[in-house]
């Protein structure tokens, strides 16, 4: 069985450090658990930085993948412009090798079984983006109670094929 590789990746503008760490212990979490449970494989976190000024140093970055040890990799690139959202995703993006892509807030704090209950829903191969419940607030959108289809996905933490 080939299990799918996973980058999760955000951009960041002026984020605190403490949230990307509490972000980070959620995303460990849940790559040990899916790793466990053989519902993925590894998991990796990506960063583009918007902000003036580098918001993480070389030695924060060592630091995170010496103690959050269920991310297979941390990776950190800083721009040095302000690109957008979309500008800055779309850069992080180009240097993912995994299987599937996930597009997140910076300060998401997934559950622990999030990464493979989006990895399920993707075995449907007319599901093109698979996006986590967000609470204790939903974007506002109509969907199928059933199904879960929508026409839109918020990108607050969506995940789809890399490809």
């Amino acid at each position: 069985m080939n299990l799918s590789s996973i980058t999760i990746q955000s951009v960041l503008f002026h984020t605190p450090i403490s949230a990307l760490e509490r972000a980070l212990s959620s995303i460990d979490r849940g790559a040990e658990v899916g790793r466990r449970e053989g519902l993925h494989g590894p998991v990796e976190v990506a960063y583009g930085d918007c902000s003036p000024s580098p918001e993480v140093t070389e030695a924060v970055l060592q630091e995170w993948r010496e103690r959050f040890t269920n991310i297979a990799n941390i990776r950190y690139m800083f721009f040095g412009e302000n690109l957008g959202h979309g500008g800055a995703q779309n850069r992080v993006a180009q240097e993912t090798t995994t299987d599937l892509l996930v597009i997140s807030n910076p300060d998401v704090l997934p559950s622990a079984r999030t990464l493979g209950h989006l990895v399920e829903v993707l075995e449907d191969n007319t599901v093109g983006i698979a996006e986590a419940k967000q609470l204790p607030l939903e974007h506002p959108k109509s969907y199928d109670r059933v199904s879960g289809a929508t026409s839109w996905a918020s990108g607050a933490f969506s995940m789809f094929r890399a490809a």
